[in-house]
C-alpha cells in the first residue's frame, strides 16, 4: 500500500467522528454557559466586530458577520438572531431588535432586509464583562480560527436558557428557572462555601427556588408536587403545564398555550379540526371565532358561544381539540468540556460546576491584570529615574546605532532593567517633557495601592460572585413568566367552576357572568380533594376551569376524616371521607367536634357517639337537634347566622374553643356559617333570609372589623348606604 492510499473504512470512520463531533456541538448546550454552539458564536461574532456595546446594525449585516464564525444558511441564522431577541423565547433577551421581531401570538418577524438588531447590554454584562477573554478555553472553529469553547458567565446561565433538542437518540429538554431565584441560589451556594466548605450544600431547603419559570406565559399546575420531588433530589419529575384561558358569559378567550407548544399551533389545530368536522357538536354550540397575531407577549384567540350555551360546556370540548394541557419531561443532558461527551446534570451540579469554572476564570483574570499593573509599575519607576535627565536620555539614544545598543547604554547609565529601557523608548517625547516627577510619584502611589487591593481581592472571589449576582437580580430580576397559582376558593356555576386566587379576581368573575346564579366557596384547609362530575374522588390537577367540586378536608388522609350528614332532622356519620357534589348539610370533621343545635346550644362531643352508617350521605341516621358541625379547635372561631324571620340581617359572634354557652337564636329557619380565622370569608346568604335585596354573595375581609371589639354584633344588610366597614356586597 502506498503512503498516499487510504482505506475507505478509515475515511468513513474519520469523517463520521468529525460529523458526530460537530452535531454534538450544534445540538447540545454546554454545561457551563448553557449555550448551543450557534448562540455562542453569535456573541463571539458581535464581540469580535466591536459590536458588544449594543450598537444596532442591519440584520443583513449581522447575518453576514455571524456567518464568518458559523457557516450556515442566511435564513436559519436570521431565525436564531430573532429568537434571541424574543422575550417569549429567551428571557432576558440576548439580542435587541427595535424593529418587528415577531409576536407570541404567531406573527413572524419582518424580512431580513427591513429589520435591525444588536447585542443586548444584558449579554455583554453576563458573558463579556469582568473577565480576560484570553483566559477562556479556546477550540478550533470551522474556518480554522480559534474561538471560545464555552463562556463562563456571571451566573449559571445553563439554568436560565430553555433548550429543546434531539440528536443521536439522546434528547435534551431543560427547565429554565426564575432569574431572581438563580441569583439567590448563587448567593446561598457562595455563602455555604465560605462558612461550611467541608459540608454538603443543603439545596433541598431551597426546593422552591428550583421551580421552573418558562419564558412563555403558561401555568404550572403541579408546583407543590415538584417541590416535594426536589426535596428528595429528583429534578426530573414531569412538569404539568397548561395554557391561559378566560371564560365570560358568552366567550372563551385563550391567551397562552402550554409551554413547548407555539401559540399558532393551537390555532392550526383548531382550524384543521373545523375544516375536517364542519358538522360536529362544536359547530352547533359556537357562533363564531377569530384570532389575531398582533399581541406581543400573549395570544389572542376568541371563541363566541351561541345564545343560552354555557361556555363551560363549549370549553370542555375545545380543550380536547387543541390540547390545552401537557406534561413537560425534563432531560437536562449537557456536553462536557470536550464538547462530545454528554451527561445528565441536576441543578445543584450545574451550579457547582459553573462556580468552579467561574472562580478559575476570575483568578486568571486577576493574574493577568496583576501582571499588567506590575509592568506599569516598572515603567513608572523607570520614568521617575530618567525624568530629571531627559537631555542625557535623548543624547544616549541618538548616539546609538541600534535599539539594542541604546537599551544596553541606558541600562548601564541609569541602572534600569532592559524591560524598562524598551518601554521608555516606546514613550513619546511629550511624556518626558510634560510629565513632572511629582505627578509620576503620585501615579506610582496610586498604582501600588491598586496592586495591593488586587492582591487582597484574591481571597474575596466568593464575595465578588455574590455581589455580582445581587447586582443582576436588582437590574434584571422580575416576576415570574410562568404562573404558579395559589387558589383560595372557587366560584361554582351550574355547568362548571372557576378557581380564584384573590378577592379582586372574584369580582372580575362575577362581572363576567352577570345575573348568573353561583356560589362562592372558600377553601378552609390546605388539604383539597377534587371530585369529578360523577361524584367520585379524582386524581386531577387544579386548573383554572374545573368540573365537579373540590372538598376541603381536615386531613390529607381521607381515611382519617369523618363524613357527617344532617338531613331531614337526622344525623349519621361515616369513617372516611366520602365524596359528594352537593355539600349542603355535609360536614368533614375530625373525631372531636363542636356542634350547634337548633336552639342555639353549643355541644362538645365525639362524632362516634352518634349513628354510624356505611355511607352517611345515602343512609338515614338517628334524630338530632344539630344543625351545624365543625372540627374541634384550640383557637377562637367565628359564627355567622341568618334567620328566615329576620330578613336582610345577619349576626356575627366570636366564640371561644371551650365555650358551652348558648348562641343567639331566633325563630324560623336558621342557617349557620363558621370560619376559623374570620378572614377572606365568602358567604352566600339564603334567599329565604333576604327581601328585595339583590345579592349573590357577601365578602368579609376581617370579622373583627365588623365586631368592633365586641364579642357579637348584628348587621342590617338593607341600610341604604351599606357602609359596613369590612363587609362587601357582591351582586
Amino acid at each position: 500500500m502506498d503512503d498516499n492510499e487510504v482505506y475507505a473504512s478509515e475515511c468513513i470512520e474519520t469523517y463520521s467522528k468529525e460529523y458526530a463531533h460537530e452535531n454534538f456541538k450544534s445540538f447540545f448546550p454546554n454545561m457551563i454557559d448553557g449555550l448551543k454552539c450557534v448562540y455562542r458564536r453569535v456573541i463571539y461574532a458581535f464581540s469580535l466586530n466591536g459590536l458588544e456595546n449594543g450598537k444596532i446594525i442591519k440584520s443583513t449585516e449581522a447575518v453576514a458577520k455571524v456567518s464568518m464564525t458559523h457557516p450556515t444558511g442566511d435564513s436559519s441564522m436570521y431565525d436564531v438572531l430573532m429568537k434571541m431577541s424574543q422575550p417569549w423565547f429567551t428571557s432576558p433577551p440576548m439580542t435587541i431588535s427595535p424593529s418587528n421581531n415577531g409576536s407570541y401570538s404567531g406573527n413572524n418577524p419582518g424580512a431580513m432586509r427591513y429589520t435591525e438588531i444588536g447585542l443586548a447590554p444584558y449579554t455583554k454584562e453576563m458573558f463579556l464583562e469582568d473577565i480576560d477573554p484570553k483566559a477562556l478555553r479556546k477550540v478550533e472553529g470551522p474556518y480554522l480560527n480559534m474561538e471560545p469553547a464555552y463562556y463562563v458567565p456571571a451566573l449559571p446561565t445553563a439554568l436560565l436558557i430553555d433548550n429543546v433538542t434531539i440528536g443521536f437518540g439522546i434528547g435534551c429538554k431543560t427547565n429554565r428557572l426564575n432569574f431572581s431565584n438563580v441569583c439567590d441560589l448563587v448567593v446561598n451556594y457562595s455563602n455555604h462555601l465560605a462558612t461550611k466548605p467541608l459540608e454538603q450544600w443543603n439545596y433541598k431547603a431551597l426546593a422552591e427556588k428550583f421551580l421552573p419559570d418558562y419564558p412563555t406565559p403558561c401555568v404550572i399546575t403541579n408546583a407543590s408536587r415538584l417541590i416535594e420531588e426536589y426535596k428528595k433530589g429528583n429534578f426530573d419529575h414531569p412538569v404539568e403545564v397548561e395554557g391561559k384561558v378566560v371564560l365570560t358569559k358568552d366567550q372563551i378567550q385563550i391567551k397562552a398555550a402550554p409551554h413547548g407548544t407555539p401559540f399558532n399551533v393551537l390555532i392550526e389545530k383548531w382550524s384543521d379540526y373545523w375544516k375536517k368536522n364542519p358538522n360536529s357538536e362544536l359547530s352547533r354550540l359556537i357562533k363564531d371565532y377569530n384570532f389575531t397575531r398582533s399581541k406581543k407577549l400573549e395570544g389572542d384567540f376568541t371563541i363566541y358561544c351561541k345564545q343560552n350555551v354555557s361556555p363551560f360546556v363549549v370549553w370542555k370540548l375545545v380543550q380536547s381539540v387543541i390540547g390545552f394541557s401537557d406534561r413537560y419531561h425534563p432531560k437536562p443532558n449537557y456536553t462536557l468540556e470536550d464538547q462530545v461527551t454528554t451527561r445528565h446534570f441536576t441543578y445543584p451540579e450545574l451550579i457547582r460546576v459553573w462556580y468552579t469554572e467561574r472562580c478559575k476564570l476570575l483568578l486568571a483574570t486577576k493574574s493577568s491584570k496583576l501582571k499588567s499593573l506590575l509592568n506599569q509599575k516598572q515603567i513608572l519607576e523607570g520614568q521617575i529615574i530618567v525624568v530629571d535627565h531627559a537631555k542625557k536620555f535623548f543624547s544616549i539614544v541618538n548616539d546609538q546605532p541600534t535599539v539594542e545598543a541604546a537599551i544596553s547604554a541606558l541600562e548601564k547609565e541609569f541602572n534600569i532593567t532592559p524591560f524598562q529601557c524598551r518601554a521608555l523608548l516606546n514613550l513619546s517625547n511629550q511624556s518626558f517633557i510634560k510629565t513632572s516627577k511629582a505627578k509620576l510619584i503620585e501615579d506610582l502611589k496610586k498604582l501600588v495601592e491598586s496592586i495591593k487591593a488586587l492582591n487582597e481581592s484574591y481571597g474575596n472571589i466568593g464575595k465578588e460572585i455574590s455581589a455580582r449576582a445581587l447586582y443582576f437580580k436588582k437590574k434584571y430580576g422580575k416576576e415570574r413568566n410562568s404562573h404558579i397559582p395559589n387558589y383560595i376558593g372557587y366560584v361554582k356555576f351550574l355547568h362548571g367552576n372557576i378557581l380564584f386566587e384573590t378577592h379582586d379576581e372574584v369580582e372580575t368573575i362575577l362581572d363576567s357572568f352577570p345575573k348568573e346564579e353561583c356560589e362562592i366557596i372558600s377553601f378552609t384547609s390546605s388539604h383539597l380533594k377534587p371530585v369529578n362530575e360523577n361524584g367520585k374522588f379524582a386524581q386531577l390537577t387544579f386548573s383554572k376551569i374545573m368540573y365537579g367540586g373540590i372538598l376541603s378536608l381536615p386531613s390529607s388522609d381521607v381515611k382519617k376524616v369523618y363524613t357527617s350528614c344532617i338531613k331531614n332532622g337526622c344525623l349519621s356519620f361515616s369513617k372516611e371521607a366520602i365524596p359528594t357534589l352537593s355539600q349542603d348539610g355535609v360536614f368533614y370533621t375530625t373525631k372531636r367536634i363542636i356542634a350547634f343545635t337548633r336552639y342555639g346550644e353549643i355541644i362538645h362531643d365525639e362524632i362516634t357517639n352518634y349513628s354510624k352508617r356505611n355511607n352517611a350521605l345515602e343512609s338515614r341516621g338517628s334524630f338530632t337537634e344539630f344543625v351545624h358541625l365543625l372540627s374541634e379547635t384550640q383557637n377562637p372561631f367565628y359564627l355567622i347566622s341568618f334567620y328566615s324571620e329576620e330578613k336582610n340581617s345577619l349576626r356575627i359572634e366570636r366564640l371561644e374553643p371551650t365555650s358551652k354557652k348558648y348562641v343567639y337564636n331566633a325563630c324560623g329557619d336558621q342557617y349557620l356559617f363558621t370560619s376559623l380565622d374570620g378572614k377572606n370569608w365568602y358567604l352566600s346568604p339564603p334567599k329565604t333570609c333576604l327581601n328585595r335585596l339583590p345579592m349573590r354573595a357577601l365578602y368579609i375581609a376581617d370579622a373583627e372589623v365588623l365586631l368592633k371589639g365586641k364579642s357579637s354584633a348584628k348587621i342590617d344588610l338593607s341600610t341604604r348606604s351599606r357602609a359596613h366597614q369590612g363587609l362587601q356586597y357582591l351582586e
